[in-house]
Order: structure tokens, then sequence, then C-alpha cells
């Protein structure tokens, strides 16, 4: 199978490869079958770059990977390309797994607005910042509003066909507000884990990492929300997401 990243539209991404992985792991062993979680979060030094507890928990992350996977870095984009669009969604294929971002959608209705939801930005913005080694870009997002309410869908979501049993991201500026800010994991079989990322009140151009692996349950499905009536702006960046095959069980 090619291991050459594609978008629907026709963009060609860089393939990654994980040349340096650690061979030693740091963490716990992985378990003959289950969850594990890795997430860390620090303020950088010098700001706005990918450095500290963060950066250590990601490398802690890829021992658990077979080498020569594909990372979604939104370097092939131009700065201010709008991800999403009134149309139909786009769709990245990476690592074997289709990744759409949906349209969100107020009162059953389409609702776009290209100044707020998944823009790719090429410059630092409000404490979002890229986090690849050498480049520049990164994807800005914003969630708004608890799930239930009438902006439910409006929440950032990612959609993964066929599930996914591997995921990580560097999420920039979390917690600069002032509500809960909450990441949701759905599973294969719709049950669902909700992991609190935040509880706001922070400094803004916090670097986070959040991921896991999975060697039981697949995942279908990740949603970012807030607390009811919150919007809040964040960076995302270096996202690697696959299949059981991905995973470096021992």
């Amino acid at each position: 199978m090619s291991h050459t990243p594609r978008l629907t539209s026709g963009y060609v991404f860089k393939r990654y490869l994980n040349a340096k992985r650690l061979r030693e792991r740091v963490g716990p062993p992985v378990p003959p079958g289950g969850f594990v979680l890795f997430t860390a979060s620090n303020y950088p030094d010098p700001p706005e770059t990918a450095e500290g507890l963060a950066v250590d928990k990601k490398a802690e992350f890829l021992t658990y990977l077979v080498p020569g996977f594909d990372v979604l870095d939104w370097e092939d984009y131009f700065s201010g390309f709008p991800v999403m669009t009134t149309f139909e969604p786009p769709t990245f294929t990476f690592n074997g797994i289709d990744m759409t971002i949906p349209n969100p959608d107020y009162l059953g209705l389409p609702y776009y607005n290209e100044t707020a939801f998944y823009i790719v930005e090429g410059d630092p913005l409000n404490g979002r910042y890229n986090t690849t080694s050498g480049g520049t870009q990164f994807l800005q997002n914003m969630a708004t509003t608890a799930l239930g309410g009438a902006f439910e869908a409006q929440a950032a979501a990612m959609y993964f066909d066929p599930p996914i049993s591997c995921f990580g991201a560097y999420l920039t500026d979390l917690g600069d507000f002032t509500g809960v800010f909450t990441l949701r994991l759905i599973a294969s079989d719709d049950s669902f884990t909700d992991f609190v990322l935040s509880t706001g009140g922070e400094a803004g151009g916090k670097l986070t990492f959040w991921g896991f692996i999975d060697t039981d349950k697949t995942y279908k499905q990740i949603t970012f929300y807030c607390s009811a009536g919150v919007t809040e702006g964040f960076g995302m960046d270096d996202v690697i997401f696959g299949p059981l095959s991905m995973v470096d069980v021992p």
C-alpha cells in the first residue's frame, strides 16, 4: 500500500519517516489489549516553539509506533487556506485511514465561518503556532459551546474511516479562556470517554501533546468542545493517526 498521503482536492503532503525513532521505551509496556494515554503540557522557552514536556511525551508516544508512517503537518497548504468549505468537506488519507473534518451545523442548517473554523495559518496567531521542525504552518481551530446545545455541531470534530487505533497531535494555546475544554473520544461501538484538557484561566501559548494507542478498541471520532456559551480558539499540528498495524506491539 502506498504511504503517499493525499487530499481529495488534489493536494499532496510530504511523507514523514520516523528515522530517529527511539527503540527503548520510556513508558509503561503496551498491555496485551488496552488503552495507553500520552499527554503533557508546558509553556515553551523560547515561546511558540516545540520543546519541553510535551515534546518528551510525543517522543514516548513515537516509541510505540512502527516507523514509516505519514504525518499531517499542513506544510503543503498556503497560509489562509480554508480547510473547511461550504461544499463537500475534504478527506485526508493517511496511513490507510480517511479523516474527514465536517462542516459545522446550526439547528440543522449549514453554518460556515471561514474566519473561525479550520484555517491553515503560516504565522503565529494569538498564542497558536507551528510545531513542525523546519515548518511554518499549523491548523487554526475553533470549538464552540457545549455538546447538547444549539451549537453542538460547531464543536471541532474529526471522523475516521476505518476507525483508528492510534492518534497523536500537538495542540497550542489551550486554556486561555474562562471555561472547561474537553476532548471526547468516541469508539466504534459508540461508547465514549471525555478527557478534560483545560479548566481555563491559563496564560496563552501553552503547548500540549495529546495521544493514545489502543490494542483492543478502535475509534471513529474525536470531538473538542467547551463549556456552554464559551468559545476557545486553539492550534493543531503534526497530526498522527492510523490502524492497529501502525502500533508496535511487543
